[in-house]
């Protein structure tokens, strides 16, 4: 997992948010939420998400994605790996749903994992994805958000943490609010770790609810608009009343369109 650059560990983490679960171990409460103090998303409410899954039999949970195209998933570059799937169509990511192989995936040029910026990536599925009412694409939002926006978050990442890494199968969702840029400078600064407000976007609930391990990729869609503004890219774990850090989505989606691959209907 990677450490944002300056990071004094005793002070605050700042760490990516992906994490394996493997299929078919229960959490210790056998089913609690995930995206910290997040509520069940309704059935079908979020038809673009994507559970990015890697193993040999690709059964384990890895990050999550959003479907923008009928061949492409849009997630992290620190999610990509060389052998992965994603299952789309289900809340349930280890159950139900329909799994799809994948052929590629590309990483921004500018990616630096040591600063983790521009980090976003491409997954490029074998086959194309049939869409349904339930699985269909999301718009990518292109204007530049600054802060008061409202978005809601959804995504399969760790229930609880510390002590216990405790996970769950149903996809989560929260809503959260953007935070102008150079406030959530001021908010990290004491910690010495840099925020990018022009590659990246800070949102923030309160403290109990935010992003966790395995939350990685997952999109923060505009309530007003339906748009796509961010991915998740790393933060404080978890839920500690810190901003979570996000991909801005505007500022790189001439490079998303640029190399999607497939319809978008």
């Amino acid at each position: 997992m990677g450490v944002k650059i300056g990071l004094p560990l005793a002070a605050l983490l700042a760490v990516s948010f992906a994490i394996p679960t493997r299929v078919g171990i229960p959490s210790p409460e056998n089913q609690s939420v995930s995206i910290i103090g997040g509520d069940p998303a309704p059935e079908g409410s979020a038809p673009y998400m994507a559970a990015v899954v890697i193993g040999a039999q690709l059964d384990s949970f890895w990050c999550g994605g959003s479907i923008i195209s009928r061949r492409t998933i849009l997630s992290t570059a620190h999610c990509l790996r060389d052998q992965m799937g994603v299952i789309v169509g289900t809340n349930h990511w280890a159950s139900g749903g329909t799994k799809y192989s994948v052929t590629k995936s590309i990483r921004h040029p500018g990616y630096n994992h040591t600063m983790r910026i521009h980090d976003l990536g491409l997954i490029i599925t074998a086959l194309e994805i049939k869409f349904t009412e339930v699985i269909s694409p999301v718009a990518l939002g292109g204007d530049f958000v600054g802060g008061g926006v409202l978005a809601r978050a959804t995504g399969w990442g760790l229930t609880k943490f510390p002590p216990i890494l405790t996970g769950s199968d149903v996809l989560m969702e929260l809503n959260i609010t953007s935070i102008e840029g150079e406030e959530c400078k001021k908010i990290f600064k004491p910690h010495n770790v840099t925020v990018y407000p022009d590659v990246e976007l800070c949102l923030l609930n309160s403290t109990g609810h935010g992003m966790c391990f395995g939350d990685s990729g997952s999109p923060a869609v505009r309530v007003d608009k339906k748009e796509q503004i961010g991915i998740v890219s790393w933060g404080t774990p978890c839920a500690k009343g810190y901003p979570d850090v996000f991909t801005r989505i505007s500022v790189h989606k001439k490079w998303i369109t640029e190399n999607t691959v497939g319809a978008l209907d």
